[in-house]
């Protein structure tokens, strides 16, 4: 592996081998995709804030949206996406994946600095570029950051791989703290592993003609675990996502122990290797042609090109063993991905909901996994030919399944948007104007598209509200089955007084003024009796299972 030197060419070939298959996923869904629950909020907040300048916009959404106050580079990246496009979702998609490929690219560019044979290089980027573990990310604005986030990982590592090889070193290690101070203020989920940068770049790069590797970079790793520290305490002390309650030793052991087989059942057994058999599910209950179409088309390239570069493993990786010892970093890597969750007892565990958005950082200790199961399977064959089919054939349909899955969930997601417009337009329709101090409660449809949120929530409601209305005095929810009529108010979320109380029924394309308790009762007697709207039943943050 010290022999190793990757040409200008070959790192040419591979960007764009990775940017088409980046570009061919996203490229089904990007344009049609829209804004979801915590989106609303947050538009809501901005595009009737009394100052609509950039720096106006920053002060409304850190002194209205506190629990965004421990992410300040999350809150920038909100605010600058509305004050450049307003409320036109598809320049928040398309920037949103030109962020997710140049962290791609930076993985890719990561491993080659490190060293790592080329197909290797090339394959563990491929496989997580298209893995449906932390689909929401692609889809979702509020959490765009996570993949700004997984963006400066890579360019942390980058950076932390050349400054062995260059002479301005310190240029490298202080571009690589940058990078870690920003990802960690913009998500948190990838800290715990830049602890992890110069130990593997030590021991992946030793040897006699890189300067300085034969010693442990002490000073790197001291400097990044302090950055990372000062990060938590940062964030203990402004989050509002921290259990208050007491939890003794022994519970928190315990909790910590469920969270984490629930962490390995869902990445690598749902999504790792039960990953044929989610296929299967997927491909038997649904049809999209286009998907399946572009599924098959990503197994070729990927084959063909995986298939090509099988000639460029070297022997230490070859071995068995080696592969096994990959397979444990990126289990490693794995735990390291969730750890910023051990006092998070909340945290939860979808295939496609919106809570798997914690998943983007563990999941590529799983890609690592399972490009070194791969490999590993091909070695069995005796035959170079052979060795290098199966392997390429693993790529392939790892990397085919998971763009078919992706393409399913954010068909849901796109239904989910239509849904939302459809229903506004309703409301616009119904109610031309609402007086001050208003709340509307919609009813008449399901909350989820299968995973895809469509209103589900108060804040939710009330965002998309003051982004129709441009009002920031008016309120809203909707309609689910703990909905319950009292002899004051209508109680959802919150308890809404019969005052200027408002409900509109979108399936009948009604509007009713909630006057008292006896008109609400006839409302829901005749409309929505058991308040689910016939719904299947389904779960917050995960949506209507499909599969």
């Amino acid at each position: 592996m010290s022999q190793y030197r990757p040409r200008q060419a070959h790192l040419l070939q591979d960007c764009v081998f990775l940017a088409s298959l980046v570009a061919l996923s996203v490229a089904l869904y990007t344009d049609q995709l829209g804004f979801y629950y915590d989106d609303w909020a947050l538009l809501g907040h901005m595009l009737t804030s009394e100052d609509p300048s950039f720096f106006g916009l920053l002060h409304t959404l850190f002194s209205e949206v506190p629990n965004l106050q421990n992410r300040p580079i999350q809150v920038l990246y909100c605010a600058a996406l509305h004050w450049l496009f307003g409320v036109n979702p598809r320049w928040y998609h398309l920037t949103n994946a030109g962020v997710f490929l140049s962290g791609i690219l930076l993985l890719y560019l990561s491993l080659q600095a490190l060293r790592v044979p080329r197909v290797l290089s090339v394959a563990i980027p491929a496989v997580y570029a298209l893995m449906p573990n932390y689909s929401t990310d692609r889809f979702w604005y509020t959490v765009f950051s996570a993949n700004l986030s997984m963006s400066l990982y890579g360019a942390a590592l980058y950076c932390e791989a050349r400054a062995l090889r260059r002479r301005r070193w310190w240029l490298w290690q202080i571009t690589s703290v940058v990078s870690l101070l920003i990802s960690g203020l913009a998500y948190e989920v990838f800290l715990p592993l830049f602890l992890l940068n110069p130990v593997l770049v030590w021991y992946l790069t030793r040897s006699p003609d890189t300067p300085g590797s034969k010693h442990f970079p002490w000073g790197s790793w001291m400097v990044k675990g302090a950055v990372v520290i000062v990060l938590l305490v940062f964030k203990v002390l402004t989050t509002t996502r921290l259990e208050q309650a007491s939890v003794s030793v022994r519970q928190h052991l315990f909790l910590n122990s469920w969270l984490f087989r629930e962490a390995i059942a869902m990445n690598y057994l749902t999504y790792g290797f039960g990953l044929p058999l989610v296929f299967w599910k997927v491909l038997r209950e649904y049809t999209d042609t286009m998907v399946m179409i572009g599924g098959g088309i990503i197994g070729l390239i990927v084959f063909a090109y995986v298939y090509r570069l099988g000639t460029d493993l070297d022997r230490r990786m070859r071995s068995i063993p080696a592969m096994l010892w990959l397979t444990l970093l990126g289990f490693g890597v794995f735990g390291l991905g969730y750890a910023v969750f051990m006092f998070n007892y909340t945290l939860g565990f979808t295939p496609a909901g919106v809570a798997n958005r914690t998943a983007i950082a563990a999941a590529l200790g799983v890609a690592v996994s399972l490009v070194a199961v791969a490999r590993a399977v091909s070695a069995w064959w005796r035959s170079t030919l052979a060795q290098r089919g199966v392997f390429a054939a693993g790529i392939a349909m790892l990397c085919a399944m998971g763009f078919t899955i992706i393409g399913i969930i954010a068909s849901f997601w796109v239904k989910a948007y239509e849904k939302e417009q459809d229903i506004l337009a309703g409301v616009r329709q119904t109610f031309v104007t609402l007086p001050a101090h208003s709340t509307l409660i919609l009813d008449g449809f399901c909350p989820y598209v299968g995973p895809a949120v469509v209103f589900t929530i108060d804040w939710d409601v009330t965002g998309a509200l003051m982004v129709l209305y441009k009002q920031r005095d008016i309120r809203g929810d909707v309609v689910l089955p703990y909905t319950r009529v009292t002899e004051n108010s209508l109680v959802i979320h919150q308890e809404y007084p019969y005052r200027q109380l408002y409900v509109y029924h979108h399936a009948q394309r009604i509007g009713v003024e909630l006057t008292n308790a006896q008109v609400a009762r006839w409302y829901f007697a005749t409309f929505n009796p058991d308040y689910t709207n016939g719904c299947p039943p389904f779960q917050g943050e995960h949506g209507v299972p499909f599969f």
